[in-house]
């Protein structure tokens, strides 16, 4: 869901700490986490993983492109995309 860019939506992000900064350090770490994950697992579990992934870098991609006019976050964001792509197929 895409907040609206109001006065309260300011004020909350303010007041919880969420920024663009934030999100991309957020993605970036769950990224490598379920990467570690990924390697170390096997069967059943590697396979749910890797779908679990293959699901994410959908999510950044679209997550890139709704900050599509924010040059820094589409590519911290592509970097994340990249090592996701090195690592499943």
């Amino acid at each position: 869901m895409i907040q609206p860019d109001s006065i309260s939506t300011k004020i909350s992000r303010w007041i919880y700490g969420e920024s663009r900064r934030n999100t991309v350090v957020f993605v970036r770490n769950t990224v490598l986490q379920g990467l570690e994950l990924y390697t170390k697992s096997q069967g059943l579990e590697k396979e749910t993983l890797l779908k679990d992934l293959k699901s994410c870098k959908i999510g950044i991609i679209q997550l890139s492109e709704t900050y599509c006019t924010d040059l820094r976050m589409t590519s911290e964001l592509a970097d994340v995309i990249e090592v996701l792509g090195r690592h499943i197929q």
